[in-house]
């Protein structure tokens, strides 16, 4: 017997969850007239995945109208396919939903989960009420041809050879299905409707299909037979005493089924369906069957990869449930279809962690600098505080100052651009919280890379500015004490807004610099602090330690950059081609749009196809390059050098135009042809990627050959990894516990083992190749 429900209320609008809109409109109403006296609302995944983003926008409606109703709602395994569907998937999203902080209530008043499995049984006993009727049948046309006898759009349907067969017959059959006499798809059952309705989905829908090798994971081999999802559904939600069934626009067509069977199988009060716009997330996909590839191929390191768009992975990069329930509230809820952009998810989750993420110091990409004024033995111990003044928190630490520290690399350049604001030869900065300090001298290794930074500081200044102007700031760590951390710095999945749109299959738009693993260092304060804290590295981002992060061997997600990665500097050229997007679209004033290349001229619209669909370039940069006639050309000779020209494309369109910051190109050390060579490195596997950047910065400061930078420095890709075969097997030794959690299912340590090696190879190992070694020596 169900226990006392509460009444519903209409909440008044500053209390709501829910922004008032058209679903809202209707449960309004509803209580007007009395129609329910308790609103119960109901989230039903599948089991054949783990939550993803959209399941929480979905979730965060469904649970919080309960809640702004005084209501219930009820959390339901859909588990009707046992050919998908496994225990671990509805473990999984049981733990995401928990995570979000919602309550459910099953019929029977506690807080369990409901499942439809549970209700297999009053099922079968409907479909026999629908055989008694005369409204179901068995059909034995095989699948093709029970497409054809549909019809179209135009024209009717036609009777299956078997729709006329008698009740008891109909009954006989069914009975036999259940009891596993006959093969998989030799029969179905299904409703008997209108097979000229203009509704195609009312033409005879498929009520049961037969499933007799399939093993459901919570009832076993009991069942022979499984029903579809429009009959579970309506029948599930009436059992349930949902009032308000919400699903998304694509079942707007099944509505008309499922009003169908609650007519001829359920009296008052019944379930309604409500129907409204999905929402998807830019540079990610959010199908099953995608996301399940990605972790079966091998793009992704398991459900939890901090790139999936997956609860599991947004919890492992670190962000808070409280994050993800801001993002779900302000997507709100309409009847159209939309994709939101990422910055607001980023945005939600910056929000989330400013005021509870304590700032200190990290340094991501080192470079030795030595105060050579600084007695050689003395270590100083300075007072920084945790919050900043506009965040009303309390607390502070201490940070040890030496004369060994480290900076971050691109914190110093010998050739500062205009406005370059950090460390170059004969400038000062201050160090944060500590002295102001003057380059004096740079110091080279016999292949002429940077090994450190020889400087002196002005020992009074400390708290004190001093009365010439100092440019800028920059954060350090002292060597001595500084704590080694490998970072793990994720980025967008994939390298265009909807990869679901491209020409090319989904995976050929996997962005590679997804993941860039470094090995930086942090203060040594937080090796003390809970391992779930969060911290804000200053000018770095939102970090977090791994879940198979340990003391002996510190491992940080960068969980959100500071600022958000789409809005860059752009140069007047840049903003008119611009948009908010995939750079195709801007906003002209409110609630205008327009497409900012029908503004090209005749000239550059063919320019624009040619990069199109003869160069076969990402529409990004084609039109990067379409508004910048400079670029453009710079492109074009560099691909008489070597014709790869997405390759060179991404470098002219990212990096090269960076790296200009406003200057001119003529300006530019190296030709286009030494950029087409570094390209061809890249693609003949001598270099990698990660090692394409540092040589494109040398072509940049000194305009010397690429092919000659990458022999005189010895960076070389090396592709025969045998030479680190005995530093995988003693990283294995060393770390059993790892080994076997690996083993078991915790596919996100294989990047902890793959960055260990990858350093002790300087950085130049395959990331591919030794990925794969890796894998192997695991397993």
């Amino acid at each position: 017997m169900n226990p006392k429900l509460p009444k519903s209320t209409i909440p008044k609008d500053e209390k709501r969850f829910v922004s008032p809109n058209f679903i809202t409109e209707v449960i309004d109403n509803d209580l007007k007239v009395d129609k329910f006296q308790t609103i119960i609302t109901r989230f039903p995944p599948e089991p054949n995945g783990y939550a993803h983003i959209g399941h929480a926008v979905a979730s965060f409606l469904n649970f919080s109208l309960a809640k702004d109703y005084n209501g219930l709602c009820r959390l339901r395994m859909d588990d009707t396919n046992p050919e998908v569907e496994k225990l671990e998937y509805a473990e999984a999203l049981i733990k995401d939903f928990t995570w979000l902080g919602w309550n459910w209530v099953a019929p029977d008043g506690s807080n369990a989960v409901s499942y439809a499995s549970n209700y297999f049984d009053q099922l079968y006993e409907m479909a026999l009420k629908l055989i008694k009727m005369g409204k179901a049948y068995v059909d034995s046309v095989s699948d093709e041809e029970m497409s054809l006898l549909r019809g179209t759009v135009e024209e009717a349907g036609k009777p299956s050879p078997y729709r006329e067969r008698s009740i008891e017959e109909n009954l006989h059959m069914f009975e036999q299905m259940r009891n596993g006499d006959f093969p998989d798809g030799s029969h179905v059952l299904r409703a008997k409707i209108d097979l000229a309705n203009p509704n195609m989905k009312m033409r005879d829908p498929l009520l049961y299909r037969i499933r007799r090798n399939a093993h459901h994971y919570r009832t076993g081999n009991t069942w022979n037979i499984y029903p579809s999802y429009d009959f579970a559904q309506a029948t599930t939600d009436a059992l349930d005493g949902v009032t308000h069934s919400l699903c998304s626009l694509e079942f707007i067509d099944n509505r008309a089924i499922y009003d169908w069977l609650m007519e001829n199988l359920w009296g008052y009060p019944r379930p309604y369906q409500y129907e409204f716009g999905r929402r998807s997330l830019e540079y990610t996909v959010v199908s099953k069957r995608k996301l399940i590839q990605l972790v079966t191929e091998g793009h992704v390191t398991g459900w939890d990869d901090p790139r999936m768009p997956t609860l599991a992975g947004l919890r492992r990069r670190g962000v808070r449930p409280e994050a993800v329930r801001t993002f779900a509230s302000k997507v709100g809820i309409t009847r159209t279809n939309k994709t939101v952009e990422l910055s607001v998810l980023e945005q939600a989750i910056r929000d989330d962690l400013n005021t509870i993420a304590p700032r200190v110091m990290a340094v991501l990409d080192p470079i030795k600098m030595v105060i050579t004024n600084y007695p050689e033995s003395a270590i100083e111990s300075l007072e920084a505080p945790y919050w900043p003044n506009d965040i009303p928190n309390q607390g502070s630490r201490q940070i040890p100052f030496a004369r060994d520290i480290y900076i971050e690399r691109e914190d110093f350049t010998e050739n500062p651009p205009k406005g370059f604001k950090r460390l170059s030869p004969g400038q000062e900065v201050r160090l944060r919280y500590a002295y102001v300090i003057k380059c004096n001298e740079v110091i080279r290794d016999g292949n002429g890379l940077l090994r450190e930074i020889h400087c002196t500081y002005d020992p009074q200044t400390l708290g004190k500015n001093p009365e010439r102007k100092i440019k800028g700031a920059i954060h350090w760590l002292a060597a001595k004490t500084a704590v080694p951390a490998t970072m793990n710095l994720y980025d967008k999945l994939f390298s265009v807004s909807n990869p679901d749109e491209g020409e090319g299959h989904f995976t050929d738009y996997l962005n590679s610099d997804s993941l860039v693993i470094t090995q930086g260092y942090t203060e040594p304060s937080v090796s003390q602090d809970p391992k779930e804290q969060r911290y804000q590295f200053e000018r770095q981002g939102y970090f977090v330690q791994d879940p198979d992060s340990s003391p002996e061997h510190l491992v940080f997600n960068r969980i959100v950059a500071l600022k958000d990665s789409f809005k860059q500097e752009f140069t007047r050229t840049d903003l008119e081609v611009l948009v908010s997007q995939e750079k195709t679209k801007v906003a002209t004033k409110v609630g205008e749009v327009r497409d900012l290349s029908l503004d090209f001229t005749p000239e550059q619209k063919a320019k624009l196809e040619l990069f199109l669909n003869d160069f076969k370039l990402l529409r990004d940069d084609a039109l990067i390059l379409t508004g910048d006639s400079k670029l453009a050309i710079f492109f074009e000779n560099a691909l008489q050098s070597y014709a790869n020209p997405t390759g060179i494309a991404h470098w002219v369109t990212n990096d090269l135009r960076r790296e200009l910051k406003g200057k001119a190109i003529e300006t530019l050390k190296f030709l286009p042809a030494d950029l087409a060579h570094m390209v061809q490195l890249i693609d003949k596997n001598i270099i990698n990627n990660r090692i394409a950047k540092d040589v494109f910065i040398e072509m940049f400061q000194s305009g010397k050959n690429p092919g000659d930078i990458v022999k005189e420095k010895n960076l070389e890709q090396v592709t025969d990894l045998s030479s680190l075969e005995p530093v995988i097997l003693k990283l294995i030794a060393e770390n059993p516990d790892k080994v076997e959690a690996y083993k078991n299912g915790k596919v996100g340590l294989l990047g902890f083992f793959v960055g260990q090696v990858m350093r002790e190879s300087g950085g130049k190992a395959n990331p591919q190749l030794l990925q794969e070694l890796v894998r192997s020596k695991l397993k």
